[in-house]
């Protein structure tokens, strides 16, 4: 049986920057999601009546609501600009390291027996950030095993990557 120094994929280098593109790909993720309160907003501002003209208020209570329970306030102008803004965003055409890692997680959600572990180990290394020792513990595995399954998440990313010319070759030492 081969050691795991020999089973290596890719250079570290590859390997790291990999994983950086694994955390950009949460980061992006994360700022294209709406909020329940966001989407609330959203429901509330077209569901309401609209402001009087004469009114000097943000809010607008006097509007029946066709959502929720009870009263809310109807949010105002301004915040439905910048929730629009935000989706606005979301416009933009999806990062092409993002097929790489959508189709890892499917690929890991289909295929792999022990995928709720993984999906939790992937999820706190790379959208979490956090530290090495509470994801084993957490997950109740040793430090070597955290290790073992992250390189191969990472070099299952670069293998896809490599498959869509993603990858550079590093530079010769």
């Amino acid at each position: 049986m081969k050691s795991d120094n020999q089973l290596n994929l890719f250079h570290k280098e590859v390997l790291r920057e990999i994983a950086c593109e694994f955390c950009a790909y949460f980061d992006r993720k994360k700022r294209i999601r709406l909020t329940r309160k966001e989407a609330q907003m959203i429901i509330d501002y077209y569901a309401g009546v609209s402001l009087k003209p004469s009114s000097s208020k943000a809010m607008d209570y006097t509007g029946v609501k066709v959502s929720g329970s009870g009263l809310r306030p109807r949010p105002s102008a301004q915040a439905i600009e910048r929730i629009e803004a935000k989706l606005a965003q979301a416009d933009d055409p999806p990062h092409e390291w993002d097929y790489v890692f959508d189709e890892l997680i499917n690929d890991i959600k289909r295929l792999v027996p022990y995928k709720s572990q993984l999906m939790k180990l992937i999820h706190m290394t790379f959208r979490d950030r956090a530290d090495h020792s509470f994801i084993a513990a957490k997950l109740y595995i040793s430090q070597t095993t955290y290790y073992r399954y992250r390189r191969i998440i990472i070099e299952r990313a670069g293998v896809i990557a490599n498959k869509n010319n993603l990858l550079t070759p590093p530079p010769n030492h």
